[in-house]
């Protein structure tokens, strides 16, 4: 009987809960519909504030020179007879080519030698027609040509390189698809002509820079190979030098032939004519919902104190009373 009279107490208490937050709901109902209209309100203003962005892609992928490491090889045992060490490395060449499109040093030589510097920190606004924008006076003064005083934590004032490093990386993109080997590489920004003119440069100064690097150590090696040629006197070893001599010479034609040295484009970068953010329709969405969320939760705790929110239009009043 104890069993029976403590199940019907807590059925009763559990009804009369329910009764009295359906209540205090019902008595604070045009509270929870001020706020959520003040949040879907606020959400119009807030994502209409929110500038649009533009991503401009490229496919890619990276040149390698397998062949040339494999005609190699078979000169591998008579070189190191010659003292000449042919020994590659354990990185692949394309993971070679990720590392130094992401590293410090290459971002940082590529905004200065691009001279997109002021552009990539004090950019403000689109002008009307996509084309041309405006400069953030707070950041860069154009009238003085100079960086605002205190816009960077730097003794001159202009951004330090970790700052270039880290501000342009929120714009570059780069993802490698393992199974086919292509490398999807994108700019985001604001100004669609940038997002397309800077990813244009960036796979131009990508393939200058290891072109670059690539030429210099092919020169380097052909010097060293016909010193290694007029100090021998064995003529296995002589073969095998002028040999690798034709080998280096071949590689130094290849590398000044090819327009796209390291990265062949398959599907070059165009300019982006439609927005990949933000969704402003979603946007409002979320943050109505949210809202509506919140002052439902607040007015079921005001509930369990027999509390509710009564707004009243004439006069404006917002008040907690007891019910």
């Amino acid at each position: 009987m104890d069993n029976l009279h403590n199940q019907t107490t807590s059925e009763f208490s559990d009804e009369i809960e329910l009764k009295q937050l359906f209540k205090g709901i019902w008595l604070s109902r045009y509270f929870i519909i001020l706020l959520s209209c003040i949040g879907a309100t606020f959400s119009v203003f807030y994502a209409i504030s929110i500038p649009n962005t533009y991503k401009s892609d490229a496919i890619v992928l990276v040149e390698t020179n397998d062949s040339d490491a494999a005609g190699m090889t078979q000169y591998m045992g008579l070189a190191s007879m010659a003292g000449i060490n042919l020994g590659g490395s354990s990185v692949s060449r394309k993971d070679e080519i990720l590392h130094t499109m992401t590293s410090r040093k290459f971002i940082n030589e590529f905004v200065s030698h691009r001279n997109i510097l002021i552009p990539l920190f004090a950019f403000e606004a689109l002008g009307p027609n996509k084309e041309t924008y405006t400069i953030n006076n707070e950041i860069f003064d154009k009238t003085k040509n100079s960086w605002v005083e205190g816009a960077f934590k730097t003794k001159d004032g202009s951004p330090s390189q970790q700052d270039i490093y880290d501000t342009f990386l929120e714009h570059l993109k780069i993802d490698k698809d393992i199974s086919t080997g292509f490398i999807t590489i994108s700019l985001i920004h604001e100004s669609p002509v940038l997002s397309d003119q800077w990813l244009k440069w960036f796979i131009e100064d990508v393939n200058m820079n290891i072109k670059s690097y690539d030429l210099n150590q092919s020169e380097k090696a052909l010097i060293y190979l016909e010193e290694k040629l007029i100090d021998s006197n064995l003529p296995d070893i002589n073969k095998v030098l002028i040999s690798m001599t034709q080998e280096e010479t071949r590689k130094m034609m290849l590398i000044n032939i090819r327009e796209e040295y390291i990265l062949r484009t398959i599907d070059p970068p165009i300019l982006p004519l439609k927005k990949i953010a933000p969704s402003r329709a979603s946007l409002c969405i979320i943050i109505s919902v949210i809202s509506f969320i919140l002052s439902i939760l607040l007015v079921t705790i005001l509930s369990f104190f027999r509390l509710a929110i009564k707004v009243r239009f004439m006069p404006p009043k917002l008040a907690v009373d007891k019910f």
